[in-house]
């Protein structure tokens, strides 16, 4: 599988999670009938955890009763996952795209700008201008050096960004195979 094609199927996978993660999650913290629903996918309503192994093999434990009990507004809740998944998105992209040598074009290049927002808090930080940066509607120049990320768009224009990245990248992908092909013409 050519490259391209390998990171557009890793950005696939990343919006699977956030599908998954933003409406289960958020669905079941908001829900009033959340204890039912619990109860209906085998969750205890109280003393359930969740347990990551560390990389030294050792354990971490997340005692989510607190989670679901009542604390900041839904709202503020499902802006903070939208917004840090829309930031990971963000990274992934940005790196993926950094590494296979196509992030030239205007809309990578939107995305490379994104990339060092997030990684410098949430921030526009134009040291390098390497050229147009768009994405739909969204434009970055140089004036947008200390502008917050958040204030600029919205994750749903990550998400949206997010399906043109993939889309170009298959794009690539059929084109690559194409030139890569043997040609089916006779060698004169």
């Amino acid at each position: 599988m050519n490259e391209p094609s390998k990171i557009a199927d890793e950005l696939e996978l990343m919006r699977y999670s956030y599908v998954y993660s933003t409406t289960g999650g958020v669905m079941l913290a908001a829900h009033e009938s959340r204890d039912q629903i619990m109860h209906l996918i085998g969750l205890p309503t109280e003393g359930t955890s969740m347990m990551n192994v560390r990389s030294d093999g050792s354990e971490h434990w997340i005692v989510l009763d607190k989670y679901f009990e009542p604390g900041p507004g839904i709202d503020a809740v499902s802006e903070a996952i939208m917004h840090s998944w829309a930031s990971l998105m963000c990274l992934t992209m940005g790196h993926r795209l950094k590494e296979s040598g196509l992030s030239t074009r205007p809309l990578f290049e939107f995305v490379r700008h994104l990339r060092n927002a997030v990684a410098h808090g949430e921030t526009f930080t134009i040291d390098h201008w390497k050229g147009t940066a768009q994405f739909d509607h969204l434009i970055i120049t140089p004036d947008h050096n200390g502008i917050r990320l958040w204030d600029f768009l919205t994750a749903g224009d990550v998400l949206a960004l997010l399906d043109a990245v993939i889309l170009e990248l298959r794009a690539e992908a059929v084109a690559s195979n194409q030139r890569d092909a043997p040609s089916p013409l006779p060698k004169e």
